[in-house]
Parts: structure tokens; sequence; C-alpha cells
């Protein structure tokens, strides 16, 4: 071998190498949450405390009731950044809780209803003009680009037991499900217990559900992203359809996640759960 050819060599390796590692730095995605609550209502329709402003209109917390010694009752949202790096890997990008604290004050005090703008805006390292929000699952034909957001409206009919002198225990318990009383039934850890049930709307035509995936084709190659809401930081109990429950004097969280996965083309699989596959093998794993 000549030193112009071993010269040449080494030069072709090391700009395979600068492009795989180009390659690997690159993002899917970055999407930045931004939503927040755009109203709340009390029992007697007057609106309930919205503060900390996200932006005009949009807040990050709503409380409610006379503070009984603990604080206020009260929802906190909270939205981040996340950069999408990796396929079948889960990222939060919001988290809401539920203060749930003994309150003084009757039902014209409780919080009745509430309304969550959700927001996240997406934008990526192969925003080549051929990448983005796909027509179709399996599609090349882009429907947006990136630099744009994916938009929800997320309702909450809050219903919220009175703690009589803020005590907890001098409650009457709710029916739990509206039902017989049987299977499937929420087992009050006190008298006091709360919760809301909630409905979501997705802008753009997806589907008004969670969990919920969205078409997308980057840097050549077919994906879903996967939306989907549980109720622990591990990203595998998922959230019970339509009610949440908080215990009295405790605080419990919905966290939302996104979940990038390929998907064949053509597409041959049904699509929606593709990205919770890795969810079900982590439980299976948790159970064994």
């Amino acid at each position: 071998m000549n030193n112009k050819t071993g010269m040449m060599k080494k030069l072709s390796a090391a700009v395979i190498a600068t492009f795989m590692a180009a390659s690997a730095n690159a993002s899917f995605l970055t999407i930045e949450a931004a939503g927040g609550f755009t109203e709340a209502t009390l029992g007697n329709t007057n609106s309930a405390t919205l503060s900390d402003a996200i932006s005009p209109g949009i807040y990050s917390t709503v409380s409610w009731g006379l503070d009984a010694g603990n604080g206020l009752s009260s929802l906190v949202l909270e939205d981040f950044t996340v950069n999408v790096d990796d396929v079948n890997v889960n990222y939060n990008v919001s988290t809401l809780t539920h203060n749930n604290f003994a309150i003084n004050g009757g039902s014209s005090l409780w919080l009745a209803s509430a309304q969550i703008f959700g927001l996240m805006n997406l934008t990526s390292d192969f925003d080549d003009g051929n990448s983005g929000i796909s027509t179709a699952f399996g599609s090349s034909a882009i429907a947006l680009s990136f630099n744009t957001a994916v938009a929800s409206i997320f309702s909450i009919d809050f219903t919220e037991t009175y703690n009589q002198m803020g005590v907890i225990g001098n409650c009457t318990a709710i029916d739990n499900d509206g039902d017989d009383g049987t299977v499937g039934d929420h087992v009050n850890e006190t008298a006091c217990d709360d919760y809301f049930d909630y409905s979501i709307e997705n802008l753009g035509g997806l589907p008004n559900t969670l969990p919920f995936a969205i078409p997308m084709h980057i840097d050549g190659n077919h994906y879903a992203m996967t939306v989907f809401a549980t109720i622990d930081e591990a990203g595998t109990q998922l959230l019970p359809q339509d009610r949440f429950w908080t215990p009295e004097g405790q605080s419990s969280s919905i966290y939302t996640w996104v979940r990038l996965s390929r998907v064949p083309e053509p597409l041959t699989l049904g699509i929606m759960g593709l990205g919770l596959i890795g969810i079900g093998a982590a439980r299976r794993k948790r159970k064994a």
C-alpha cells in the first residue's frame, strides 16, 4: 500500500467517523411544553385563583378554599423542554400535581372545573423540509414541517369532599364510580378523598384520547410519536381513563410523556399502542 492510498483510507475513515458522530448527536426532536391553565371556576361560578403566569392568559397554578393551616388546595402544572435523542425511550414533558389539603368553607369555595391549554412546540435537527409531521403513518408526505406546535385542551370536572373545620374524617365519602360499588372502584384512604374527571380535545384532527400517536417522517424514516400519561414517575402505570383520585392530605401527580418509535414501511401494524410496547415490557419485567 503506498502512502497516498493509505492517507485516503485514513481520511475516508475520519470523514465517516465524523459524520456518524454528528448523526449520533443530532436530536430527532426538541419538545418544549408551554401550556397552562386558562380558566378555573368555583362552585359559586366565581373564578378560582390563577397564579404564576406563563404567558398572557396562561398560568401554572390554580388554588382554592380557605387555608385550614396546611396551605390551599391546588393544581400545579410543570412544563419541561426535552431533547428526544433516542427511540423507544420515555421523555417526561409535563407534570400535573394535585395538592389535596383540608379546607374550610362550603361548596361555594370548592373548585368546580378547570381547563388546561396544552402546547408542545416541536423543532428538530433534521428540519430539512422533508421532515415533519406526516399526513399518515408510513407516509413521507409532510402535513406540517417542524417549528410547529401540537395543541390540546385538557378539561377538568372537579369533585371535592367537605372537611368540616378542616378535620380529616369529618366527611361523607363520595360514591366512588357512580356504579353498583363493585369491581374497579377506587378504595378510599379516607372518607375525604377527592377526584376529578377529565377529557381531552386534541386540535388538528388527532384522537381525543390518551394515549394518542402522531405520525412523523424524520431524516427519511417513518416514526410514531406516542403521547401518554401515567400516575408514576417511572412511566409504567397508565393514567386511568376519565377519573383521577388524590387522598386527603396528600399530593398525587399525572406525568405526561412522549415516546418516539420506528414504524414499518409500508405500514402493516396497527399504530395505536405501538409506542407503548416498551411500557408493557417494563410492566412484565417488574411483575416477573
